[in-house]
């Protein structure tokens, strides 16, 4: 069938992209992520690197912003505590995992950040150069964006 032939298409261009021709590097480990952007977005990208056991450093532009991330994080944890699908201990260690921060300073350290601020352009530059500021060179800097252009966000770094 139709469907059938599409499948298989698809299952082996999957392997096939994944063996680049030249391309040998492996990927670096992640030991530490930041996460800029304490709402919806930037709290659960949080939770799922703290859940892999990954600390997170969740930084955010206003301290009621920040709580208010840091509190939903907290709600949605103890929700699961309390149903039993978390212990209590997991529970304290998952929070222990995500750092609030006001600074971009506490990014130094981080292997990869992730913006997730509000879809506008200029706002997304800005934080892509303070963070370029603020992290080591061989750091990742990443978009959560869903509908601005990549290349535009990255062409005010210095090595996109």
């Amino acid at each position: 069938s139709l469907q059938s032939a599409a499948l298989r298409h698809l299952f082996f261009a999957e392997r096939m992209a994944s063996k680049v021709p030249g391309v040998n590097a492996k990927p670096g480990p992640l030991r530490k992520i930041g996460i800029l952007g304490a709402g919806l977005m930037g709290g659960g990208i949080a939770m799922c690197f703290a859940q892999k056991g990954v600390p997170v450093v969740l930084k955010d532009a206003k301290q009621e912003w920040l709580d208010a991330g840091m509190k939903k994080i907290q709600s949605l944890w103890a929700g699961q505590a309390k149903r039993g699908r978390l212990t209590e201990e997991k529970f304290k260690k998952l929070m222990g995992l995500v750092k609030p921060s006001l600074k971009y300073e506490d990014f130094a350290d981080c292997d990869m950040i992730i913006e997730a601020v509000p879809e506008i352009m200029d706002l997304k530059k800005e934080v892509f150069l303070a963070i370029e500021k603020h992290t080591r060179p061989d750091a990742l800097i990443c978009t959560n964006t869903s509908g601005l252009n990549i290349d535009d966000i990255a062409a005010v770094l210095t090595d996109p």
